[in-house]
C-alpha cells in the first residue's frame, strides 16, 4: 500500500473513533467505458472490498458502513485521463 493511502486511513480511524456514533459512506466509481448497469455493479464491488480491509485489517464494525455503487454516474475527473 503507498504511503498516501496509508496516511488517509489513519485519518478515517482517527475521524470514526472521534464521531463513534456516526457510519461511514464508502462511495465506488468507474469511468464511463462499456456497460451501465455492469459499472455499477463494479464500482459497488470496488467500494465494499475496501470496507472488507477496513473491517479485517483495523476490527471496524461492518454495520459502520454504508456501501454505494456510482457506476459512472458521479465522475471524480474526465475521461480524458488514464
Amino acid at each position: 500500500m503507498r504511503m498516501p493511502s496509508i496516511l488517509l486511513i489513519e485519518s478515517l480511524l482517527l475521524l470514526s473513533k472521534a464521531f463513534a456514533n456516526n457510519r461511514i459512506r464508502i462511495e465506488g466509481n468507474t469511468d464511463n467505458t462499456g456497460n451501465h448497469d455492469l459499472n455499477v455493479v463494479l464500482s459497488k464491488k470496488r467500494a465494499q472490498s475496501v470496507v472488507n480491509y477496513l473491517v479485517t485489517t483495523y476490527q471496524m464494525p461492518q454495520n459502520r458502513f454504508i456501501v454505494v455503487g456510482n457506476g459512472p454516474d458521479k465522475p471524480i475527473a474526465d475521461n480524458g485521463t488514464e
